[in-house]
C-alpha cells in the first residue's frame, strides 16, 4: 500500500486495450485508490471511460477537490479508443503548477500526452493549489486518510469491478512535471 503526494506529478504508463468491459459506471479503471474509491483531497484516479452520449471511450483522469465532493477532469478528447484496440500506446499525465515570484501557486495544469504528443491540456479549478496525491483517500470511519493504490480495476470485497480488459506495461510515476521532451522519451 503505497501513497504518492508530490507537489508536482507525472503518471505514465504502456496500455493495450483488447475489448471495453461495460459497467456500473461505465469505467474501465487504469489507476484508482484502495478502498472506496477515489475519496480525499487532491486524489488522482485514472480510468478508460465511455460516458452517455460521448462519441466512444475516451482517456479521463480526474482530481478531486479540497471537499471531495466536486473534480477535475480531463478527457481525451478526438482520441477514441475504438480506433486503438489491440494497439500499444504510451499514455502520460502530468498536474503541473505555475508558481508567482513570491512561489506561491498562482495556477494549476493538468497535461494529457498520447505516444509522447501534447494530446490536450486543462486548467484545475478545484483542485488548484492541492498536494496531488495517488492512493490516499479518507472513508470518514476512521478519521485518518488510507494508504494505497489499485492497477487495472477497483477492488471490493475481493471482487474486481471496473476492470480492465487489457495489457499494461511500464507504470512510471514521477516527484514532479516532466516537461514534453521528458514525456517524449518515455515513449521509446
Amino acid at each position: 500500500n503505497k501513497t504518492y503526494s508530490y507537489d508536482e506529478m507525472t503518471i505514465s504508463f504502456d496500455y493495450r486495450m483488447d475489448a471495453y468491459t461495460e459497467t456500473d459506471s461505465g469505467a474501465n479503471m487504469i489507476i484508482v485508490p484502495a478502498g472506496l474509491g477515489a475519496l480525499g483531497s487532491g486524489t488522482i484516479d485514472v480510468e478508460f471511460l465511455k460516458e452517455d452520449g460521448s462519441d466512444g471511450i475516451q482517456l479521463l483522469g480526474k482530481m478531486n477537490s479540497s471537499d471531495w465532493q466536486t473534480q477535475d477532469k480531463i478527457f481525451s478528447e478526438g482520441y477514441l479508443m475504438e480506433a486503438h484496440m489491440s494497439e500499444w500506446h504510451n499514455y502520460t499525465l502530468v498536474f503541473q503548477n505555475e508558481y508567482d515570484e513570491d512561489g506561491a501557486i498562482n495556477d494549476a495544469f493538468v497535461y494529457m500526452y498520447i505516444d509522447g504528443k501534447l494530446a490536450t491540456r486543462s486548467r484545475l479549478s478545484v483542485a488548484a493549489g492541492l498536494p496531488f496525491s495517488l492512493g490516499s483517500y479518507d472513508d470518514g470511519s476512521a478519521g485518518e486518510a488510507n494508504g494505497g493504490f489499485n492497477v487495472g480495476g477497483y477492488y471490493e470485497e475481493n471482487i474486481v469491478k471496473r476492470a480492465c480488459t487489457g495489457a499494461l506495461d511500464n507504470l512510471r510515476i514521477f516527484n514532479g512535471a516532466l516537461s514534453e521532451e521528458e514525456v517524449n522519451t518515455l515513449c521509446y
